[in-house]
């Protein structure tokens, strides 16, 4: 199983954001309150986290993005949550546009990363 670089950040303290998925399923009634219901035992749980990248750690994350199968194979991650080692997938491809500087060197380029913890 790949790994995330060891050259790329974990996250950033900035932008960054954690949810679980409702693991309670709610029926409303005629009269009276809702019925509730445990829809599943496992609840997905997700990250995001603002990346910001040198152009040299850009060069590294393209060739993490390719060894992943372009998003579809999982890695391994340090969680930000827990710091333990949890396996993720990407939930969809990163956009990354340029922040600032014009030669490959000083570039810094800025991304959401999206991952779901499998």
């Amino acid at each position: 199983m790949a790994v995330w670089p060891a050259a790329l950040p974990q996250f950033q303290n900035d932008g960054s954001g954690y949810k679980t998925e409702s693991a309670i399923l709610r029926s409303k009634m005629a009269t009276g309150p809702p019925k509730t219901r445990v829809r599943t035992t496992k609840v997905r749980k997700f990250f995001s986290t603002t990346m910001l990248l040198t152009g040299a750690q850009m060069a590294t994350y393209d060739t993490f993005w390719g060894n992943i199968n372009q998003g579809n194979d999982a890695f391994t991650w340090t969680s930000p949550v827990t710091d333990a080692t949890e396996e993720v997938k990407f939930t969809k491809e990163p956009q990354w546009r340029l922040w600032a500087g014009a030669p490959q060197a000083t570039r810094r380029w800025a991304g959401v990363l999206e991952l779901e913890i499998v």
